[in-house]
């Protein structure tokens, strides 16, 4: 017997998955950070060898999140519910924009 999941648990259940696992990966990308700087502080002896890596690493940095913060969802069909108005959240936008 095959049972379908409605349309709005499938979508939910693939974000918070999709979520759970990038947040995963940034925490863990994350506390390497500290360590990696603290081998480069102590090999090195001084700060000038650490701040020229956070300096380097903040190119791709700051690459990867202004490609990350673009208006697109990342698996098909997220963030669409069956029959929902397709220009309401930019006509939201819209309104944020000439409130501010």
């Amino acid at each position: 017997m095959v049972t379908h999941r409605p349309l709005c648990r499938t979508v939910l259940f693939d974000r918070i998955c999709f979520e759970n696992g990038a947040q995963t990966f940034g925490y863990l990308l994350s506390a390497l950070g500290p360590i990696g700087l603290g081998v480069v502080y102590d090999l090195s002896g001084g700060w000038t060898w650490p701040l020229v890596v956070l300096l380097v690493l903040l190119g791709p940095s700051l690459v990867v999140g202004l490609g990350a913060s673009r208006d697109r969802c990342v698996l098909p069909h997220a963030g669409r519910v069956a029959g929902a108005d397709a220009g309401a959240s930019s006509r939201w936008r819209e309104g944020r924009a000439r409130d501010a």
